[in-house]
């Protein structure tokens, strides 16, 4: 595994830590853990600047993390998700109704192919945005 790959691993694990532990009600005390983890894993690579760094996370979220505070943080990120699914319906509605609208008038079989893939490019668009809903827990 490359060191892009794993970074990319400890970030999700890290999102997935936290999204567990916030049903729980330990959202501070799952990000401090994760920040240690990742601070073992970089010593033991000898990535001391990814230490360093991770020291002074570790040191700001032991400083400034609270349960309230990242719950308020929580439900506003839940309400943009929410925001961005409901704006994505739009656009799926929308791309719905100029394919219909274009072959109801008989457009050229370019155009519709057009619209389509709009429409095509719109659902997958809702599809990802929904998928982050349900990352973040539904309100």
């Amino acid at each position: 595994m490359n060191m892009k790959s794993r970074v990319a691993l400890m970030s999700l694990s890290g999102f997935l830590i936290v999204g567990m532990a916030n049903a729980a009600g330990e959202v501070c005390t799952a990000k401090i853990s994760d920040i240690e983890n990742q601070i073992r894993q970089a010593r033991e690579q000898h990535n001391d600047n990814r230490v360093q760094g991770l020291e002074t996370a570790l040191q700001q979220t032991r400083a400034n993390c609270s349960e309230a505070g990242e719950q308020a943080k929580l439900e506003q990120r839940r309400a943009d998700a929410n925001a961005e699914v409901a704006e994505a319906q739009r656009d799926v509605s929308k791309a719905q109704r100029t394919l219909d609208q274009a072959k109801s008038e008989g457009r050229s079989a370019k155009k519709i192919a057009d619209r389509q893939q709009k429409l095509d490019k719109a659902q997958r668009k809702l599809s990802e945005r929904k998928a982050e809903l349900k990352a973040l827990g539904s309100m």
